[in-house]
C-alpha cells in the first residue's frame, strides 16, 4: 500500500521529478515501487534501459535485493498474471543482477571502460588504494616544494630574477610552515574536483589557464561581499523577531515628541523603513548597487547605536524602552557577527593565494604523471574523466546514453554536489526522465564535498521548469514517518521548526524545515508514557572516576532504568516486548567519545559493541602481529619486535622473565633468549620452540598462508576473547588476515613495513565490524545514518566547535582565502575572516542538520543528555537549552513531565536531573563500584603480578656501572642550555625523571656513604644521553641529585621505608583500555608500613609555591586510580600519598 505522497511519487513517470523525503518516510520503498511503475507503464523499457544511483554500495546492494523480491513476488501474482506480465516480472528477476544499480564512481568507472578510446585511458586502468594515494601525494607535493626551494640558487639566474618569478609562491613557504603546507596540499590534491570547480568561478579562465588573475580574485572577493551583506540584510529585514519588534515599536508611540525614547523609536522605524526601500530591486530589475547595500548597513548601525538613557518615567516609556533595549540588542548582535569590509592585509593575503594556486598547480602535474606511469585513477579522476568524455563535442558517451536511457533514479541526492549532478544530467536524452530523492535536512557530508546548495538548486529548477530536461517536472515531498513514535515524531517537530530558522531561498546552504507527520497510531494503553527524556545533569565533584567518563556513567544509568522499569516496544509485526540490550544505540559526534561509553559499560556489565572508528591501524592485536611479522623477517634485528612478541599474548612471557634477558651487552635478543633456553628450558623453551617453528615457515610459507597458520598454531585469536571487548580483537585479526590476501606477492616483513607506514601516513582504516546482538551499539551519528534503533541515547552535547586552524579554506560559495597571520591575531586579512565567517556557518548548518539525523534514528525511545552549566559557547547544549527549557526549571524539581507546543499541540517529554530521578542506579549506592562488580573487572595482570605481595621480596640489586631499563622513559625533556639563566638551566620535567631513576635503583632500607651517594648520582646522570655533553647542565644535575637525596634521608618517607617490611619500586601492572591497547600503570614506590598499612607514593620535583595541599589536588586522581587498581587486584587497602622531593615533605591525598 502506498500513501497518497507516495502514490504521487512512483506513478508520475512521466515527469521528471524531485521528492524532498523525510526521515522515516519509506525512500526506498518508493525508490523500489518507481522502478517497477517505470517497467510497468513501458513494456519497451528494459531494465538496461534504467540507471539507479545510490550513496553506497550496500544501499545499491539493498535495492537490488528488495527488486528481486518484488520481482518474484509479482511474478506469483494472479492478477498480474491475468494481464500476462508474469513472464516479464520472471525476467526481470532472473537479469537484476546486472542491473546497472550502483553508486556513482562505479557507473563512471563502466563508462570510461566503454569509452575508454575516447577518454584516452587504459582500459585495463586500477584504482589506487590509499597506502598508493597517499605515498604518490606526499612525493608530488614535496617535489613541488623542492622545485621552488632550488629554483633560489639556480646557476645563471639572478636574485632579482628569483624573487619575481617564485614571489608568490617564496611566500607562501614563509607564512605556512612545512606540515600545514603538505596538508593544505594533500587536502586540495585529494578535493581536486572542487578546488578546481571554486577557482573557476573564482576567475574563469582558471580552467584554461591553470592560474586565477589577481585583479579577477579582487573582483571575485569584492562582489561576494557585497551579496553577503545583501543576504544578511534581507535575513534580517524578514525575520519573524524584527517585524514583531518593529510593529510593537510603531504601536507603542509617546504623545510628547521630545522625549528621548520618542526620538529612537522614529529614529529605528526611519532605518529600517529607508533600508527596507533600498534593497528592494528597481521596476527595470536592476541589482541593489554597493553603495545602497553599504549605506542600508550604516542604517541598521544607527539602530545599534541608540542611546538608551533619559525618557520620561510613565508606564509607556518603560514598555517602549524594553521594545527599544530589544531592537538594539539584535541590531548590535548583526553587526558584530562579522566584519563587513577588507583592511590592509588584503592585499598580500590575495598574492599568497595566487603562491599557493601555484604549488597546488605544480603538485597536480606531478601526481597526475605518476598515476598515469602506473595506469591508475582516483575517485576524482573518475568524476572529471567522465564529465569531459560526455561534454565532448561528438561524445559518443552521451549519444550512446541518450540513445537508450529511459529513466534515471537517484538516491540520497542530498549528498550530490554541482559537479556530480551535472554528470548526470549528462546521461540525459529526449527520452530520459529524472527522479531524484532524498532529505536536505539529512545532507551531512560537506568534508566529503556534498553541498545541499545543489539539493536547493535543483528544487528551484524543477519548480520553475528546467529547459535542460525534456518533459514536465514535478517537485513533491513525503512527510509521513513510518519509523518513530509519535512522541518522538511531535519532539522532533517542535525542536526542529525553531532550529532550521533560515530560509533557503536566501541562504543556499541550508535546509529548510518540513514537518514530519505520524504515520504510527498512538498507542492508547501506554498514552501516559513519554517516550523522549531529557536527562540534565551536573558533574559531581564527589564522582570517584574518571571526570571525562561521568556523563557515560549518566547513559548507562538510563539504559538500565529503561530495562528494568520494563518500558516496551512495538515491533514491525506489531507485537510488543519489553526492551533489551540490543535495542539500544549511543550516538555521538566523534570516534574519541567511545573510549569514555566502553569503560563505562563494561564496569557496569552493559554488553556492547563499537561501530565504526579509524583506530584499526593502531590496535594493540595488530601491532602484535606486525611486530611478529617483522621478527619474523629477521630474527637477528635489534629493536624492539622481539621484545613486544615475548611480551604479548603469542608467548605471554612476565616481566621479570624478560628483564633477566637484559645483561647490558649488545647481543642480538634472539640469540640471549636462546642461551637462556639452554639454561632454563623450563621457563624459556616453549617459546623458543614455538618462535623456531614460524621462522621456518616464514621462509617457506606466502604470507596469507603464513599469517593462517599462525593463528591455527597459536590460537591467537581465541586467546583474544578473553578481554571484555575480545570478539572485537578477535575480528580484527581476521579482518588483518584478509588484508594480507591483496598482499601475497610480499613478504613478512615487507608487510609489517606496509602496515608501519600506512600508520604513519595517517591512512584511516576502520576496525572489523561486528554483528551488535543482544548489545548496545556505540557509533558516530555519521554512521548511523540510514539506520533506525528501537532506542537512542544523544550523549556529548556539550562540546564547542572546533576552531578553524587551517590556514588556507576554499568552496565553490566563498572562493579561496588565505590566513596570512602571523603571531598577532589582529592581522587576519579581512577576506579571510569573511571567507571563514562562512564557512562556520555553513559548518553549523551542517551540525544542525547532523543533530535532526541522530533524532531521527530513534523508533520509540530517545534520550538526550543535556548539562547544566558549562561556556556560553556555541554547541548542542546552549542551542537546545532555550528551545528544551525556556526560563530555565530549577534542578530541585527532578523528575517533571512537560511538553513543547507545535502548532498548537503540546509535545511530551521528561526533563529530571539524573542522579535525583534515578538513585537506585547512582554510584553513591555502591552498586556500581562494589568489589564484586567494580574496577576489578577492569584489571588484566601478567602472571608476574599475581605473588607480587609475597614475603620474600628482596630490595633490588643496584649495578652502578650498567644500569638498564628495558622500559625507555619515552619523551625527551626540555633543558635550556644557558648558564645565565640559572633556574632553568634543567627543568623540572627533566629533573623529575632523573629523581625517578635515583630512587628506583637507590638501596632501600640504609643510607650509603657519600662516596657511593656521588658515584651514584654519577652515573646516572651520565646516562642522560646527549644532553651531559653540556658541562654546566652535568654539573648542576650532580648538585641537585646529591641535594635531593640528602633531603630524602632526613624525611619522613625514608623513616617508614626504613622499617618496611616488604616494599616494590616501580611495579608495572596493566589497564585494559577496552578499545585501544593494554596500557601500563607504574606507581613510583608501594610498601607495607610497620603498622601493617600499605602506602602508595608517588614522587614529584614540583615547586610549592601555592603549598602542599593545592599541589597534592591536582595529582589526587592519579594516585586515587592507582589505590582502588591495586585494591581490586590484590584485597588490601591502599593509602595514596605524594613525596615533594625538593622540601622532603609526604603528604597525603
Amino acid at each position: 500500500m502506498l500513501t497518497q505522497e507516495q502514490e504521487l511519487a512512483v506513478k508520475s513517470v512521466g515527469q521528471n521529478v524531485l521528492v524532498a523525503a523525510g526521515a522515516g518516510s519509506g525512500k526506498t520503498h518508493v525508490l523500489v515501487e518507481r522502478y517497477v511503475e517505470i517497467l510497468r507503464n513501458n513494456p519497451e523499457t528494459g531494465l538496461s534501459n534504467i540507471i539507479a544511483v545510490t550513496f553506497t554500495r550496500k544501499a545499491a546492494a539493498e535495492m537490488r535485493s528488495r527488486l528481486k523480491s518484488k520481482f518474484l513476488q509479482l511474478s506469483l501474482d494472479e492478477g498480474e498474471k491475468a494481464q500476462g506480465l508474469d513472464r516479464r516480472w520472471h525476467e526481470a528477476m532472473l537479469e537484476v543482477d546486472g542491473a546497472k544499480i550502483g553508486t556513482i564512481h562505479s557507473l563512471c568507472e563502466s563508462i570510461l571502460k566503454l569509452f575508454s578510446a575516447d577518454c584516452g585511458i587504459d582500459p585495463q586502468f586500477s584504482m589506487l588504494d590509499e597506502l598508493t594515494t597517499k605515498e604518490l601525494l606526499s612525493q608530488a607535493i614535496e617535489g613541488a616544494i623542492r622545485d621552488i626551494v632550488l629554483s633560489q640558487s639556480e646557476v645563471g639566474e639572478s636574485a632579482e630574477t628569483q624573487t619575481s618569478s617564485h614571489q608568490h609562491e617564496l611566500f607562501v613557504l614563509n607564512v605556512l610552515d612545512f606540515d600545514k603546507l603538505k596538508s593544505l596540499l594533500e587536502s586540495m590534491l585529494r578535493s581536486s574536483m572542487q578546488i578546481n570547480e571554486t577557482l573557476a568561478i573564482v576567475d574563469k579562465a582558471y580552467l584554461q589557464t591553470g592560474k586565477i588573475a589577481l585583479e579577477a580574485l579582487r573582483d571575485f572577493a569584492s562582489r561576494l561581499l557585497d551579496e553577503v551583506k545583501r543576504q544578511r540584510l534581507k535575513e534580517l529585514l524578514q525575520s519573524e523577531k524584527l517585524k514583531r519588534l518593529l510593529q510593537e515599536a510603531a504601536g507603542n508611540a509617546i504623545a510628547k515628541d521630545s522625549d528621548a525614547m520618542e526620538q529612537n523609536r522614529r529614529l529605528v522605524l526611519s532605518c529600517f523603513a529607508d533600508a527596507s526601500k533600498r534593497l528592494t530591486p528597481s521596476a527595470s530589475g536592476l541589482a541593489v548597487s554597493s553603495q545602497e547595500i553599504d549605506q542600508c548597513w550604516r542604517l541598521v548601525g544607527e539602530a545599534a547605536s541608540i542611546n538608551m538613557r533619559g525618557g520620561g518615567r510613565g508606564d509607556d516609556v518603560k514598555a517602549l524602552k524594553e521594545i527599544l533595549k530589544e531592537l538594539k540588542a539584535l541590531c548590535q548582535d548583526f553587526i558584530e557577527k562579522f566584519e563587513p569590509s577588507f583592511n590592509t592585509f588584503d592585499e598580500e593575503g590575495f598574492e599568497g593565494i595566487l603562491g599557493i594556486v601555484s604549488l597546488y598547480r605544480m603538485a597536480l602535474e606531478r601526481y597526475q604523471s605518476a598515476k598515469a606511469e602506473l595506469n591508475s585513477v582516483d575517485y576524482n579522476d573518475l568524476i572529471a574523466m567522465t564529465i569531459e568524455a560526455l561534454s565532448a563535442p561528438q561524445s559518443r558517451a552521451r549519444a550512446f546514453f541518450a540513445e537508450r536511457l529511459h529513466a534515471l533514479l537517484v538516491d540520497e541526492f542530498q549528498d550530490t554536489n554541482d559537479l556530480q549532478a551535472r554528470l548526470l544530467s549528462l546521461l540525459a536524452g529526449e527520452s530520459t526522465r529524472i527522479f531524484l530523492i532524498g532529505d536536505d535536512k539529512q545532507s551531512i557530508y560537506k568534508f566529503q564535498g556534498a553541498d545541499v546548495a545543489t539539493f536547493n538548486k535543483w528544487r528551484d529548477a524543477l519548480r520553475q521548469g528546467l529547459p535542460a530536461l525534456k518533459g514536465e517536472s514535478l517537485v513533491t515531498k513525503l512527510t509521513a514517518s513510518f519509523r518513530s513514535h509519535p512522541h518522538v515524531v511531535g519532539f522532533v517537530n517542535a525542536v526542529f521548526e525553531k532550529v532550521f530558522d533560515s530560509d533557503p531561498a536566501i541562504l543556499s546552504y541550508v535546509a529548510s524545515f518540513e514537518a514530519l507527520n505520524a504515520a504510527r497510531p498512538l498507542d492508547e494503553n501506554n498514552a501516559s508514557e513519554n517516550h523522549v527524556d531529557i536527562v540534565r545533569f551536573v558533574e559531581d565533584e564527589e564522582y570517584p572516576g574518571d571526570k571525562a567518563q561521568f556523563e557515560a556513567q549518566m547513559v548507562a544509568q538510563w539504559i538500565k532504568h529503561k530495562i528494568a522499569s520494563g518500558s516496551e516496544i512495538e515491533e514491525k509485526s506489531g507485537a510488543r516486548r519489553t526492551l533489551n540490550f540490543g535495542d539500544f544505540a549511543v550516538l555521538v559526534q566523534r570516534n574519541g567519545d567511545f573510549q569514555h561509553f566502553e569503560k563505562v559499560f563494561a564496569r557496569h556489565n552493559i554488553p556492547f559493541v563499537v561501530f565504526g572508528g579509524s583506530g584499526f591501524l593502531r590496535r594493540q592485536e595488530v601491532l602484535d602481529f606486525e611486530n611478529l611479522l617483522r621478527f619474523l623477517d629477521n630474527p637477528q634485528e635489534t629493536g624492539h619486535a622481539l621484545l613486544a612478541v615475548l611480551r604479548s599474548p603469542f608467548c605471554s612471557l612476565t616481566d621479570d622473565l624478560i628483564h633477566s634477558l637484559a645483561d647490558g651487552t649488545r647481543q642480538p635478543l634472539w640469540q640471549k633468549l636462546l642461551a637462556k633456553s639452554e639454561e632454563r628450558p623450563d621457563l624459556y623453551g616453549q617459546t623458543v620452540r614455538l618462535l623456531k617453528r614460524l621462522i621456518e615457515d616464514a621462509a617457506l610459507l606466502p604470507l596469507d598462508e603464513l599469517l593462517h597458520k599462525i593463528v591455527a598454531d597459536t590460537a591467537f585469536d581465541l586467546a583474544l576473547l578473553a578481554a571484555p571487548d575480545g570478539r572485537q580483537r578477535s575480528r580484527n585479526i581476521w579482518k588483518l588476515l584478509q588484508m594480507t590476501a591483496e598482499c601475497d606477492h610480499i613478504s613478512a616483513g615487507e608487510f609489517a613495513d606496509r602496515l608501519a607506514k600506512m600508520r604513519q601516513l595517517g591512512v584511516r582504516e576502520s576496525e572489523a565490524p561486528l554483528d551488535g546482538g543482544d548489545s548496545v551499539k556505540i557509533m558516530t551519528i555519521h554512521a548511523s545514518k540510514g539506520l533506525e534503533f528501537p532506542a537512542v541515547a544523544l550523549p556529548c552535547l556539550s562540546g564547542g566547535r572546533v576552531a578553524l586552524l587551517d590556514k588556507c579554506i576554499y568552496h565553490p560559495y566563498y572562493g579561496i582565502a588565505l590566513n596570512t597571520a602571523r603571531e598577532d591575531k589582529n592581522d587576519k586579512p579581512g577576506w579571510f575572516k569573511l571567507a571563514a565567517f562562512l564557512n562556520e556557518e555553513m559548518e553549523w548548518e551542517e551540525k544542525k542538520r547532523l543533530l535532526y539525523v541522530a533524532m531521527t534514528r530513534a523508533r520509540d525511545y530517545l534520550a538526550l543528555f543535556v548539562k547544566e552549566g558549562g561556556r556560553n559557547v556555541k554547541n548542542y547544549r546552549t542551542m537546545l537549552q532555550p528551545i528544551l527549557f525556556g526560563a530555565d526549571i530549577p534542578p530541585s524539581q527532578g523528575l517533571l513531565a512537560t511538553s513543547l507546543n507545535f502548532r498548537g499541540q503540546d509535545q511530551p517529554f521528561n526533563t529530571y536531573l539524573a542522579n535525583a530521578y534515578l538513585s537506585q542506579y547512582d554510584w553513591r549506592s555502591g552498586e556500581l563500584f562494589a568489589s564484586q562488580v567494580g574496577i576489578q573487572d577492569e584489571i588484566k595482570s601478567q602472571a608476574m603480578l599475581l605473588p607480587v605481595m609475597s614475603s620474600t621480596a628482596k630490595d633490588p640489586e643496584v649495578d652502578t656501572l650498567g644500569l638498564t631499563r628495558i622500559t625507555a622513559r619515552g619523551r625527551r625533556a626540555d633543558i635550556a642550555i644557558d648558564e645565565g639563566f640559572d633556574r632553568e638551566l634543567i627543568s623540572s620535567n627533566f629533573l623529575g625523571t632523573f629523581f625517578h631513576q635515583l630512587m628506583e635503583n637507590l638501596p632501600a632500607r640504609t643510607r650509603p656513604d657519600e662516596d657511593f651517594l656521588r658515584r651514584y648520582v654519577s652515573d646516572i646522570a651520565f646516562g642522560q644521553s646527549f644532553h651531559m655533553a653540556h658541562g654546566p647542565v652535568l654539573k648542576r644535575l650532580l648538585q641537585e641529585g646529591l641535594k635531593l637525596l640528602d633531603t630524602y634521608y632526613g624525611s619522613r618517607l625514608f623513616e617508614l621505608v626504613q622499617s618496611s617490611p616488604r616494599l616494590f619500586k616501580e611495579m608495572t601492572y596493566l589497564i585494559d583500555s577496552y578499545g585501544e591497547e593494554y596500557k601500563k600503570r607504574q606507581p613510583d614506590l608501594v610498601f607495607e608500613g610497620a603498622d601493617g598499612l600499605w602506602y602508595i607514593v608517588d614522587y614529584k620535583t614540583d615547586h610549592l609555591e601555592a603549598g602542599p595541599e593545592l599541589q597534592a589536588r591536582r595529582h589526587r586522581e592519579q594516585l586515587q586510580s592507582y589505590a582502588r587498581d591495586l585494591e581490586a587486584l590484590t584485597g588490601f587497602v591502599f593509602a595514596p600519598y605524594v613525596y615533594f622531593a625538593r622540601p622532603g615533605i609526604l603528604y597525603p591525598v
